[in-house]
C-alpha cells in the first residue's frame, strides 16, 4: 500500500505535521522540525531566515521583495507571516492562478491556498495564517461562513496597506519596485466591485508625471496644483514618448501645468471608478471640453468661424459618418492642426480596449449596462444593511440570511452581504450551530462562531 511505504509516511508529516510541537519519532528518527519559524520570536530572527523559508516553501529561487511577521493578541489571536514576491508567477494572470494563503491551527497545516484570507486585489501575497482557534477537521463550507476567518482577512488588509502606505511614504525607491510589478492589481482593485474599495486603496496609487517624468501620489499632485483649481489633470497614451509629443502637452509644460501620464491600460478605469480624490475631480485634455484657457474672445471668433463654414463642417462629418460624432472648430489644440476628441464617460483609449472585448460592439450600450449594473449591486447591499440593522434575535438572523439567499446577486454582492450579516450576529453574541445549521444565542457543544 502506497500509504504505509517510509516516503509516503514522512512526506505527509512534512505537510501535514512539520510543526506541531512534538516530536514524531518514525524508525527511531525524528521527522519533523517541531519549531515553526512563524512562532519565533522577530528579534531572533534576520532577513536570511525569512527569506530561505519564504524560498524553500513557495518554490521561489528569489528572495521576496518584502515580508511582515504578525502576532495578534485579543479577541481573536493569530500570527501571520506575509511574502511580496519580486516578480509575479508565470502564471499570475492566467485562469489557472490560484491566490490564497496557506491555513494552519495549533501548528497543523489545514489548507495550502485559503483565498478566504486574502483580497483579489492582493493576490500577489504569499504566506501562512496559523490560528488556533480554528477546528482541525474544519470543512471548506464552515470556513466560507467562519467570523474568525473574515476578521483575520480584514486584519491582514489593513496591515498590508499600512506597510506599502510605509515603504511608499519612506522608500520611494522600493516601493516604485513594487509597483512596477504589481501595481496592476491595485488599479485593478480600486476598479471592481464599482470601486467599493477605493477609499482603501486610492492612497497607494502613483503615476508618471509630466514635470519631471518622476512617480508622484494623487496627494502630492493635489498638493502640487493648489486650492484654486478642481481638476486633476490626465493624459493617456501608448508611452511616455507618445504622450509628450502631443501638441496639448507641449502648451501645458510651457504653463507650468502638471499632467499625469497614464499608460496602463487599466489606468483610466481606475480614475473615472474613483471620479473624485480629495474634492479634486479628474479630467483627461483628451476631453472635448477641456480648455488649454479662458479666453471669451477667442471663442466668440471660433463661433464665428464656425458659423461661417458650417457648410464645410457639415460635408467633413458627412463623409465620416459611423466613425466621428461631430466636428468642429477649436481653439484648444495647442500647435496641432486637427485632433480626435472624446466627448462623455468613455474616452478613445478606453473604447480601444472595450473594443477588444467580445460582445463589446456597441460600447455605448454597454457603459450603460454596467451603470445599471452598479445601482441593482448598491441596491442589494443597501437592502441587507438595512435588513441586517434591525436583527435582535437568532431567528431574525436567520431571516435575513434566508433574504440573502434568495437575492440575484452580481458579483460579490453575495459575499459582501454574508460579511454584513456575519459581523451583526459576531457583534451580538450569537452562535453558529453547524449540525442543525441556524444562529442561535445557546452555548452547546454543537456551536461555532459563524
Amino acid at each position: 500500500m502506497t500509504f504505509l511505504e517510509d516516503w509516503k509516511i514522512r512526506d505527509l508529516v512534512k505537510k501535514y505535521s512539520d510543526y506541531v510541537r512534538y516530536p514524531i519519532i518514525f524508525n527511531d528518527e525524528t521527522i519533523n522540525s517541531t519549531k515553526p519559524i512563524w512562532k519565533t520570536d522577530k528579534s531572533q530572527l534576520k532577513d536570511e531566515n525569512y527569506n530561505e523559508f519564504y524560498k524553500s516553501t513557495f518554490h521561489d529561487w528569489e528572495d521576496p521583495m518584502f515580508h511582515f511577521h504578525l502576532k495578534v493578541q485579543g479577541s481573536i489571536e493569530y500570527t501571520a507571516l506575509l511574502y511580496i514576491p519580486k516578480k509575479a508567477p508565470m502564471d499570475f494572470y492566467s485562469k489557472d492562478y490560484k491566490k490564497g494563503l496557506q491555513l494552519y491551527t495549533k501548528n497543523v497545516f489545514i489548507m495550502d491556498k485559503c483565498d478566504e484570507l486574502i483580497p483579489e486585489y492582493f493576490s500577489f501575497v504569499k504566506g501562512l495564517v496559523d490560528c488556533d482557534d480554528l477546528s482541525l477537521n474544519i470543512s471548506r463550507e464552515i470556513l466560507q461562513q467562519n467570523s474568525e476567518l473574515t476578521a483575520i482577512s480584514k486584519n491582514l488588509e489593513k496591515k498590508i496597506i499600512s506597510e506599502l502606505e510605509y515603504i511608499l511614504k519612506n522608500d520611494r525607491e522600493k516601493y516604485i519596485e513594487f509597483w512596477e510589478a504589481f501595481g496592476r492589481n491595485i488599479k485593478f482593485g480600486i476598479h471592481d466591485m464599482f470601486g467599493m474599495n477605493k477609499d482603501k486603496l486610492q492612497n497607494l496609487l502613483i503615476f508618471r508625471s509630466s514635470l519631471d517624468d518622476k512617480y508622484v501620489t494623487l496627494k502630492e499632485y493635489v498638493e502640487r496644483m493648489g486650492e484654486e483649481k478642481k481638476e486633476i489633470l490626465y493624459v493617456v497614451g501608448e508611452d511616455l514618448a507618445t504622450v509628450k509629443s502631443l501638441p496639448k502637452m507641449e502648451a501645458l509644460k510651457e504653463k507650468g501645468i502638471e499632467v499625469l501620464i497614464l499608460t496602463d491600460k487599466i489606468d483610466e478605469f481606475a480614475l473615472k471608478t474613483m471620479n473624485e480624490f480629495e474634492g479634486k475631480t479628474f479630467k483627461s485634455i483628451s476631453d472635448s471640453d477641456f480648455k488649454l484657457e479662458e479666453n471669451k474672445e477667442k471663442e466668440e471668433e471660433i463661433k464665428k468661424l464656425s458659423e461661417d463654414n458650417k457648410s464645410m463642417l457639415d460635408k467633413i462629418k458627412e463623409s465620416l459618418t459611423g466613425k466621428i460624432v461631430d466636428v468642429e472648430l477649436s481653439n484648444n489644440l495647442g500647435s496641432g492642426a486637427s485632433a480626435l476628441l472624446a466627448k462623455g464617460e468613455i474616452s478613445l483609449e478606453m473604447e480601444k480596449v472595450l473594443s477588444q472585448i467580445p460582445g463589446n460592439e456597441n460600447i455605448k450600450a454597454e457603459a450603460k449596462d454596467a451603470e445599471k449594473e452598479k445601482k441593482a449591486y448598491q441596491k442589494i447591499i443597501n437592502t441587507i444593511k438595512e435588513a441586517t440593522e434591525a436583527i435582535t434575535t437568532p431567528s431574525e438572523a436567520m431571516e435575513v440570511l434566508d433574504l440573502i439567499n434568495n437575492q440575484k446577486h452580481i458579483l460579490t454582492s453575495e459575499k459582501e452581504s454574508k460579511s454584513i450579516l456575519f459581523d451583526k450576529t459576531k457583534e451580538l453574541g450569537f452562535k453558529w450551530n453547524k449540525l442543525k445549521g441556524e444562529f442561535t444565542d445557546e452555548v452547546s457543544d454543537d456551536t461555532k462562531s459563524a
